[in-house]
């Protein structure tokens, strides 16, 4: 039988994993720059003229498609891209990416007016859109994001909890702000300030690579690797947690880093 989670013994903490990416790298460059991007053709695309903003989309949707095409066979979790249950970019992210493309393209060719526009022209036509764009978003979301579980739980992947609280916490290897996560655990020896115990689930081989997850886990690290456990306790993004208190489930949360996931476990 696997043997109860633990706090690891206390050693000589490892260097902990760096950013990633690393700060100043070509890599962390591209990152911000696409972000940026994103930000600047998404003001243009909503307050611009309507043909800027066709034009606009149509770019930023075309540099996606080129994107997931270049990246969808290298085993990349979901992400959330469509809403939550995606799954990882795929040929039908791609798909997507080129209609919507295409659409914005149309819509620059056609003279479309701008949102401002639309709204000054038409302003109850103006307020629907809006409000079918938010009901579109809602149902991609499937609701909120969080995990779904709730009740009991005694066992995660095997492992039983016991009495107490733990923090159950979902981490990638491949998701930016897990990332921030695993480094802070591993400054904290695999503790999260403000719970008792902790355990890191991660995906199993084929989205996760162990020799990647033992890296990143070091000494400290209570980590199981566990595709069903994310299914069952409805996780669908990382990083989230699911804090378990004897043996029920007190709270479940997406957290946007470390510092939130200190403040929801009431650390300092």
């Amino acid at each position: 039988p696997r043997p109860p989670i633990s706090h690891p013994a206390r050693q000589a903490a490892p260097a902990p994993p760096p950013p990633f990416p690393p700060p100043g790298t070509p890599a962390d460059g591209a990152a911000r720059a696409v972000g940026a991007g994103e930000l600047v053709a998404g003001a243009v695309a909503l307050t611009g003229p309507g043909w800027l903003g066709g034009i606009a989309a149509a770019l930023a949707y075309g540099a996606f498609t080129v994107f997931v095409l270049a990246v969808r066979n290298r085993g990349l979790p979901e992400c959330a891209c469509f809403g939550t249950g995606g799954g990882p970019p795929g040929l039908r992210h791609a798909l997507a990416d080129a209609a919507l493309a295409a659409g914005a393209a149309g819509a620059a060719v056609a003279g479309a007016p701008s949102w401002p526009d639309l709204v000054r022209a038409a302003p109850w036509t103006g307020a629907a859109t809006a409000v079918l764009a938010g009901a579109v978003y809602l149902t991609l979301q499937g609701g909120s994001v969080a995990p779904s579980a709730t009740g009991p739980l005694q066992r995660v992947a095997g492992r039983e909890l016991g009495r107490g609280e733990v923090a159950v916490v979902f981490l990638s290897t491949t998701c930016l702000t897990c990332h921030e996560v695993w480094a802070a655990l591993a400054r904290n020896r695999g503790a999260v300030p403000g719970a008792a115990r902790t355990l890191v689930v991660t995906h199993g081989p084929a989205t996760d690579r162990p020799e990647l997850v033992r890296e990143l886990a070091g000494r400290h690290i209570a980590t199981v690797a566990d595709d069903q456990a994310w299914a069952d306790l409805g996780v669908r993004v990382a990083p989230a947690v699911v804090v378990v208190h004897d043996g029920h489930i007190r709270t479940t949360a997406v957290v946007g880093g470390w510092d939130e996931l200190v403040r929801l476990l009431g650390g300092s």
